[in-house]
């Protein structure tokens, strides 16, 4: 049996005694373990990241990675916890860093463009031959001037000897198939024939994608 000095009053006590009878001081206690304090707080705040715009998301990741690494440096329990957290917080980062960088499927479609009637273009015209006594038929080639496949819709004015329209036909010459890009489509199309002499035109007035 030795003698040491208690830590509180500084009397000489024995070491095998339980406790110091001058102050109380009790030897040979556990260590007091810490409470997970940061480390709860980093999981607070990871979860809170995902109801985070991604503009801000820096800010409560790098505050989850921070608060992880002290409650390491303080040897708080579950240690293992916060090497999660930080892995997880990282790899949400990363995520977001990969979506602000690819851009989004409206920015591709502006950049590129939707096909508009001037990239078509009607060449090829034959002047409407009569098919019977009523009827007329107008031949032509179409042609897809544009980067993507798209569809459009053609329009054929017939004009009076006197300028007045006579009839117009609005009409998708490949139906409700996509024209190919610079691809070409020989169409035809059937009219009632006008009295008297006329004249006629063929435009592009719209266009869709299929």
């Amino acid at each position: 049996m030795a003698l040491r000095e208690c830590p509180e009053c500084k009397h000489e006590i024995s070491d095998a005694a339980p406790a110091c009878p001058s102050c109380g001081y009790v030897q040979n206690q556990p260590p007091k373990r810490l409470a997970p304090g940061f480390l709860l707080a980093a999981i607070i705040t990871l979860v809170l990241c995902l109801g985070t715009p991604r503009i801000l998301l820096v800010l409560p990741v790098a505050a989850a990675v921070i608060l992880s690494i002290v409650s390491l440096i303080r040897r708080e329990p579950f240690r293992f916890g916060a090497v999660i957290v930080i892995l997880l917080s990282l790899g949400l980062f990363a995520i977001n860093v990969s979506d602000l960088r690819r851009p989004s499927s409206a920015s591709v479609a502006e950049s590129s463009g939707p096909c508009s009637p001037a990239d078509f273009t009607v060449s090829d015209l034959a002047t409407p031959q009569a098919e019977t006594s009523d009827y007329i038929k107008l031949t032509g080639m179409l042609h897809n001037g544009c980067s993507q496949a798209s569809g459009a819709q053609l329009k054929w004015t017939v004009f009076n000897s006197d300028g007045t329209v006579a009839f117009s036909d609005d009409f998708w010459p490949d139906s409700t198939t996509n024209l190919p890009p610079n691809g070409d489509f020989p169409f035809d199309t059937l009219h009632s024939a006008p009295n008297g002499t006329w004249t006629y035109k063929v435009e592009v007035i719209s266009t869709t994608a299929w």
